[in-house]
């Protein structure tokens, strides 16, 4: 059993949580909350696109080994992936602001 997580004293606006560096569910813990990951129900295309049911293989495969505890790590290992996946599809060109 991990022990508990102390919240900070430095924590004093909702803006504050997302700056903590602990798992989401160590936060929530603390707060007297658990965490449950759902998978999210996305509407569907009518477009026949059979190279879209790898890719969403792919990326449920990973979902249960990778904590998304910020915005910053959704776009690394699930958004960027699917970027990447369309550009190379569909021959566009991303353009980033920081290097993948």
């Amino acid at each position: 059993m991990r022990p508990p997580f102390p919240l900070p004293d430095s924590v004093t606006s909702f803006r504050d949580y997302f700056r903590l560096t602990a798992e989401s569910d160590r936060v929530a813990e603390a707060l007297g909350y658990s965490l449950t990951r759902l998978r999210a129900e996305l509407p569907q295309a009518d477009a026949d696109l059979p190279w879209v049911t790898e890719l969403q293989h792919r990326l449920e495969q990973s979902e249960p080994h990778v904590d998304v505890g910020s915005g910053q790590s959704q776009r690394e290992f699930f958004i960027a992936p699917v970027l990447i996946e369309l550009c190379v599809r569909f021959g566009v060109e991303l353009h980033s602001e920081y290097p993948f």
